[in-house]
């Protein structure tokens, strides 16, 4: 009886510093920088005429095999 209580007492204390390590390690090491490349990205970009329409527009198609993942525009002039 008496050393399945020591056993407890020592399990105890072992999960305590096991887990103080952890998080003293989580607090010392320094975090990594995060990364915006995402791999295989392909950027891709049309143009439209240059004239004195009222309207104007510009279709760019995604490669095969490849999705939208985002969208955006320039205006210039």
């Amino acid at each position: 009886m008496r050393a399945q209580k020591e056993s407890r007492r020592f399990g105890a204390r072992a999960s305590v510093l096991v887990l103080g390590l952890v998080v003293a390690g989580a607090v010392i090491a320094p975090a990594s920088p995060a990364s915006a490349a995402v791999p295989g990205l392909v950027r891709v970009s049309a143009t439209s005429v240059s004239n004195t329409a009222d309207f104007h527009s510009a279709t760019a198609t995604c490669p095969v095999g490849k999705v939208l993942t985002g969208i955006g525009y320039e205006l210039n002039g």
